[in-house]
């Protein structure tokens, strides 16, 4: 069995086998309020040789722990293809794979245990060069429920192949197949270990995620034998739900040649798996966020409207409370300031935040390591991956799936009132306008991938419609800019959190 173990997967006789052990690690993961943080991604990068990294996940108790492994990867970079990791990881029940084809081919995609043996083909056949994605519902061939363990994923492109692992923490037969001493680092098969002499002065950058929490980042580490870390994460407020958006690549801009001319020209984009907030950001999410700022002095506050006090944006109004337009009073901010606190009018909990500026969503998602979407992210998301005119259930805009004008209302409704759109995202065509992260600017005719949008200018992108627009203003392609400090009853925030941590 060690003979077809090497044969298989013989990165894992390198793993086991070439390695230099040195002190173990140990520690916990808990939030600000001691409670453990279960299956939290802890991960080590030797910050004077980033290839050496080792990591693994906590369980229920919060707890961590992995020999310390100095593993010096020489390898070639695949020309081909790049094999992306799996997310969420742990998962249960299903999990997507994204990976990039630089060229055109045959490819497969096939999932192996940790013997070695194949459980699922996933993909086999030709594919033009692209970005691509392919869930795993933890199945095998046979549609089966495989047990929990460790599972390796491989892409092969021609003579060129790619494996990475991942972790079903409940598989569907009940059974547990992880084992805590396997080494963490996704690997390749292109990859030839070597062993490398470590100092016990290293250090260390850590790294921390998880669906739940907002990333961590600490420089700077020490590890000492026998020694038990500890770490102490913010969590991500229970009410803000992400969704993963697989990765893919579509065309940017005015498909249906009904927009204006800043909608043009339409161009090919690449966009990478991210999450996005299942939801706009509601009035309780954002007096939350106040509230804390406020503990923390982070901002100022009257009755009328609320301030940055320190950081980037010091100076700058994040929401104006006495906002209520003369026209439609039905639309007014709803949450007010009483006695040092900041609460949402009753009945009002689950209605979008507005009157909110671009200086007020961005520091929102910043607070949580999250981020506001590119324009790019944006449509991509709301195109639904099926090239949708609107952001609705079916592509089409209609009374009875969106809050726009047609929808008679005269103020935005609680989010999810109309049926989500195929990437499981509500409210992306009309209720409010949703900040971009973008400058507003010209679009250009050459492909990208993960484009951010303009480097400067004076007015930041919407998208989406609102409550009181015509049809045409909530089309997926539809650009619309403000200034940074503008605010209304029409505008607010939904959130991004990419899977490689880059924030804007």
């Amino acid at each position: 069995m060690l003979i077809r173990i090497i044969k298989t997967i013989p990165v894992i006789f390198f793993v086991l086998f070439c390695q230099n052990v040195f002190p173990s690690v140990k520690g916990t993961v808990t939030d600000r309020e001691g409670e453990p943080v279960a299956n939290a991604t802890v991960t080590f990068e030797d910050e004077t040789n980033p290839e050496i990294v080792f990591s693994d996940y906590t369980d229920i108790k919060g707890k961590f722990t992995n020999p310390i492994t100095r593993v010096l990867m020489d390898y070639k970079l695949p020309h081909g293809f790049t094999l992306m990791q799996n997310f969420p990881n742990p998962f249960n029940p299903s999990t997507t794979i994204p990976y990039t084809l630089h060229d055109a081919g045959y490819i497969e995609l096939s999932v192996y245990n940790i013997m070695g043996q194949k459980v699922n083909t996933l993909i086999h056949g030709y594919q033009n060069a692209g970005s691509y994605s392919i869930t795993w519902n933890g199945k095998n061939d046979s549609g089966e429920n495989v047990a929990a363990g460790v599972y390796i994923y491989e892409l092969k492109h021609g003579n060129l192949f790619e494996s990475k692992k991942m972790v079903l923490s409940d598989g569907g037969d009940k059974q547990s197949g992880f084992n805590r001493n396997f080494d963490q680092t996704s690997y390749s098969r292109m990859y030839e270990a070597k062993p490398v002499t470590g100092t016990e002065s290293a250090t260390y950058r850590v790294t921390i995620t998880g669906k739940e929490i907002v990333r961590y980042v600490e420089s700077g580490v020490t590890i000492n034998d026998g020694e038990l870390l500890q770490f102490i994460v913010k969590m991500l407020p229970v009410e803000i739900a992400l969704i993963t958006i697989p990765g893919g690549t579509f065309q940017m801009g005015d498909i249906e040649n009904a927009g204006s001319s800043d909608e043009k020209p339409v161009h090919t984009v690449t966009i990478s798996s991210f999450e996005m907030s299942t939801y706009e950001i509601t009035n309780i999410q954002y007096a939350g966020f106040l509230n804390d700022l406020l503990a923390l002095g982070g901002i100022t506050a009257t009755s009328e409207r609320v301030t940055g006090s320190d950081g980037e944006y010091k100076d700058r109004e994040y929401i104006y409370l006495a906002g209520q337009p003369f026209r439609y009073p039905s639309a007014q901010c709803r949450i007010v300031y009483n006695d040092e606190t900041f609460e949402v009018e009753s009945g009002y909990e689950k209605w979008p935040v507005v009157y909110v500026t671009w200086y007020g969503a961005k520091a929102f998602s910043l607070y949580y390591g999250l981020d506001l979407p590119s324009e790019a992210d944006w449509e991509y998301a709301a195109r639904g991956g099926k090239n949708y005119k609107y952001g609705t259930n079916s592509g089409i805009i209609l009374p009875n799936n969106a809050n726009y004008l047609m929808a008679g209302k005269t103020n935005p409704v609680d989010g999810g009132s109309y049926p989500e759109n195929p990437f499981e995202l509500y409210d992306l065509c009309g209720n409010v306008w949703e900040w971009c992260n973008d400058w507003y600017g010209e679009y250009s005719d050459v492909s990208t991938i993960n484009p951010s949008g303009a480097q400067s200018g004076e007015t930041h992108v919407v998208r989406g419609g609102n409550w009181s627009s015509e049809t045409s203003f909530c089309r997926n392609a539809n650009r619309q800019d403000y200034l940074p400090g503008y605010k209304s009853s029409i505008v607010g925030i939904r959130v991004v959190r990419r899977t490689d941590g880059i924030i804007y």
